[in-house]
C-alpha cells in the first residue's frame, strides 16, 4: 500500500495490475471495510486500524475468486468493528463453499470450525 495514495486509489492501482474489478466493486469493498467516508484521504492520514481496513478491502478484491484463503494474523491491529467485518467476510466465503486457514493470537472468533492450538514449545 502506498501511503501517498488515497485508500480508493490504492485499490484502483491494484486492479490496474490485472485484476478485473469494477469501480462499483472497489466502492463496495471500501464500504464493507467501513472506509466509505475516508476513501478520499491519503493512507498516511489514516489510523493504523483504518490502514488495516484498506488491507481488508484489498483482501476482499484479491481473494474473492480463490477457494482457499491462507491468512497470517488477519485480525492483528484491527478494532472491534473491523474484526466483526472480517469475521463476516470469512463467514460468507465459507458459506459459499470456500475454506479459510488463518493464524491468530486471539481466541474468540465467530464461526471457527476447528482450532489447532500450538503450545509454546516447552
Amino acid at each position: 500500500m502506498d501511503p501517498r495514495l488515497t485508500a480508493r486509489r490504492n485499490l484502483v492501482v491494484l486492479c490496474a495490475l490485472g485484476l478485473r474489478v469494477s469501480n462499483l466493486q472497489i466502492d463496495q469493498a471500501l464500504a464493507a471495510a467501513g472506509l466509505a467516508e475516508v476513501a478520499h484521504l491519503p493512507c498516511r492520514a489514516l489510523s493504523s486500524g483504518q490502514r488495516r481496513r484498506v488491507a481488508l478491502a484489498r483482501l476482499r478484491l484479491l481473494l474473492g475468486r480463490a477457494d482457499l484463503w491462507l491468512l497470517d494474523e488477519p485480525f492483528a491491529g484491527l478494532d472491534s468493528a473491523a474484526i466483526q467485518a472480517l469475521e463476516e467476510l470469512l463467514g460468507c466465503h465459507v458459506d459459499a463453499g470456500g475454506a479459510v486457514v488463518f493464524s491468530s493470537h486471539h481466541r474468540n472468533h465467530a464461526r471457527v470450525a476447528q482450532v489447532l492450538e500450538l503450545g509454546n514449545g516447552g
